[in-house]
């Protein structure tokens, strides 16, 4: 399954001309799974598991709701409005671990047609390309 585990790892990837992209292994994608596609911030896509999202907003919800301090609950409405936001669609992998990318994505996001794809924990992220992903590791590397 998606981010079944932790995901580490670095790949460049190519769209096919359908716009699908080939997850790679270290994402631990497998046919069926439905993968939401968010908009992070404006340096690159994220693509997470629909059914660990959907529990994170649960249990965020339950928190809320059994939570009696409202510093707490305000910092929970707004974790949950900050992923309803970046929220741009979701996708089923297919068989041969491929998840399309609506071409309006692609077009609005800038995506080129090879990015780089890159693990963070339960999450991967898209770079639209080196450039885009250079500057994002060069904020860390100082």
């Amino acid at each position: 399954m998606f981010a079944d585990d932790i995901i580490l790892g670095y790949k460049v990837c190519k769209f096919d001309s359908k716009g699908r992209l080939f997850l790679p292994k270290f994402t631990y994608a497998e046919k069926d799974d439905e993968i939401c596609i968010t908009k992070e911030n404006d340096m690159f896509l994220g693509l997470y598991n629909y059914n660990k999202l959907k529990s994170k907003i649960n249990g965020l919800k339950k928190e809320s709701l059994t939570s009696k301090n409202k510093e707490i609950i305000q910092l929970i409405e707004s974790q949950l409005e900050e992923i309803y936001t970046k929220f741009i669609t979701s996708s089923i992998v297919d068989a041969q671990r491929r998840l399309l990318i609506p071409k309006e994505v692609i077009s609005s996001q800038n995506l080129s047609e090879y990015i780089i794809l890159q693990g963070a924990n339960d999450y991967a992220r898209v770079f639209s390309d080196e450039k885009s992903y250079n500057e994002y590791v060069k904020k860390y590397r100082k």
